[in-house]
């Protein structure tokens, strides 16, 4: 699933895995956890770069 955004800082699968355990303690929404995803790789990622 996120082969091309664990390599890096942040890596995408330490992403997705406090993003999940925030929103299963009821931490964050699904909203803010898709925006912190999304963002962490977006730094060096060109095609989130807009």
């Amino acid at each position: 699933m996120l082969v091309h955004f664990r390599y890096g800082e942040p890596s995408g699968s330490v992403l997705l895995q406090t993003e999940v355990q925030k929103l299963l303690a009821d931490q964050t929404t699904p909203e803010a956890a898709g925006k912190a995803i999304t963002d962490g790789p977006a730094a060096r990622y060109e095609p989130f770069k807009k």
